[in-house]
């Protein structure tokens, strides 16, 4: 595995050339899986349904609540840093329209015990996380992720 991890092979006429990934490379793959099983564990959480119109979709979006520039890697991959949002909500609505967003996101982080404000802060503090934290924290969104189901015949999440 760290060697796959490390290169790739690649067959140039007789012989086999082995590019190394960088660390940045190797960094942004595994911030990739993680990205791929909290948005998969949010969407789950939140029945496959968007939370601002109501649409239910397997095509409904992660979105962040504090955004993901703003939070440190951990905070990113924290299920209660998203929220699902249909496509034309995340695209369009929360741009032609901030304000109903922001009254929207508020009240549903109160139903949940939860803060903006608070999260804000918490979020944003720097910590470094090593390549080794980030692939504890990946393993650890794809145990919950497992947990998650879809009924692909009738188009609805199971619960």
């Amino acid at each position: 595995m760290a060697e796959l991890e490390l290169s790739k092979k690649k067959q140039v006429g007789k012989h086999t050339k082995i590019k190394r990934e960088t660390p940045q490379q190797i960094r942004r793959k595994w911030a990739k899986k993680c990205h791929t099983h909290w948005s998969h564990i949010v969407r789950d959480r939140d029945n496959y349904k968007c939370v601002w119109c109501g649409r239910r979709s397997k095509t409904v979006q992660a979105h962040h609540i504090v955004a993901q520039s703003r939070c440190n890697t951990m905070a990113c991959y924290d299920p209660k840093n998203g929220m699902t949002l249909c496509f034309n909500c995340h695209i369009h609505q929360l741009k032609a329209d901030p304000d109903t967003y922001i009254d929207m996101r508020d009240m549903w982080l109160r139903a949940r015990g939860l803060n903006y404000q608070d999260m804000n802060v918490l979020f944003k503090s720097r910590t470094k996380v090593t390549l080794d934290d980030l692939k504890l924290l990946c393993g650890d969104l794809e145990r919950q992720s497992k947990g998650c189901t879809w009924d692909e015949a009738n188009n609805v999440a199971l619960d």
